[in-house]
C-alpha cells in the first residue's frame, strides 16, 4: 500500500460485536505509524455512514479530516477533487462504516461510485486513495445499481467470526487489568462474566457487565 500505485479496496464484515470498527481503526493507526517510519505521508480517515445521510455530508467530513477545513456550496465531486488535487503527495485510507445501514435506508449510492472511481476523474488520485467497507454482511451489495456495483469490482473480503468463550475471557481479563486495581476482579468473576455474556452478545455484553459492576462498586 505504501509503494504500489494501486487503489486498494477491502471489505470487512461480521456480526455486531465482532470487533470490525476496532480492527479497522487499529489498522489505520498502524498504517500511519509504518508509513511515517518509511517516509511516506498517509492519512487514515474513519467515517460512520450511519451519521452521514448524504454524499455531501460524507465529503464534508472527509475534507475536514484530510484538509483540516471544509468548504460549503460545492458538490461531492468538487470536494473530492479538492482533496485529490491539493494533497497530491498524501496517500489516504478511508474506512466507511455501516455501509449496509446506509444502503438499506435508501440513501444516495453516489458516494460509493465517486470514491471508487476517483482515479478516473482525477489522475492525481491514482494509487493514493484506498477504501475499506465495513458492514454486518455482504447483502447490501445486492441493493446497489449495476453501475455502482461494477465500480466496486471484486473486493477482497475479510469475515470476522463471533468470539469464542476463551477469547471473550481473555479480553475481559485484559480489560480488567487495565481498568481495575490489582486483585479487584477475581478469576472466578471473570469466568462468570465471560460465561453469562455468551448468550447475550458476547464480548460487548461482557464489557458492559464489568463496567456496570465497577460503577456500582464505586458508589
Amino acid at each position: 500500500m505504501f509503494s504500489e500505485n494501486v487503489n486498494v479496496k477491502v471489505h470487512i464484515y461480521g456480526k455486531i460485536g465482532t470487533g470490525k470498527t476496532v480492527l479497522c481503526n487499529m489498522l489505520g493507526r498502524n498504517l500511519e505509524r509504518e508509513a511515517k517510519e518509511k517516509g511516506v505521508k498517509l492519512k487514515y480517515v474513519y467515517i460512520n455512514l450511519a451519521y452521514t445521510p448524504k454524499p455531501y455530508h460524507v465529503m464534508l467530513e472527509l475534507m475536514e479530516r484530510v484538509l483540516g477545513s471544509s468548504t460549503t456550496g460545492l458538490s461531492p465531486e468538487q470536494m473530492l477533487g479538492k482533496i485529490a488535487k491539493i494533497n497530491k503527495d498524501v496517500k489516504i485510507v478511508i474506512a466507511l462504516d455501516e455501509a449496509d445501514t446506509y444502503i438499506k435506508e435508501g440513501r444516495d449510492q453516489k458516494i460509493f461510485y465517486i470514491l471508487t472511481r476517483v482515479h478516473e476523474f482525477y489522475s492525481s488520485a491514482a494509487g493514493r486513495i484506498s477504501l475499506i467497507y465495513i458492514s454486518r454482511n455482504l447483502d447490501w451489495m445486492r441493493r446497489l445499481d449495476p453501475a455502482t456495483l461494477d465500480t466496486l469490482g471484486r473486493t477482497l473480503a475479510v469475515r470476522l467470526d463471533d468470539y469464542k468463550l476463551l477469547e471473550v475471557r481473555d479480553i475481559v481479563s485484559y480489560r480488567a487489568e487495565e481498568a481495575f486495581l490489582p486483585g479487584a476482579i477475581s478469576d472466578d468473576l471473570i469466568d462468570f462474566i465471560a460465561n453469562i455474556s455468551m448468550g447475550y452478545g458476547g464480548v460487548r455484553y461482557a464489557l458492559e457487565l464489568m463496567l456496570g459492576s465497577g460503577n456500582i462498586e464505586c458508589l
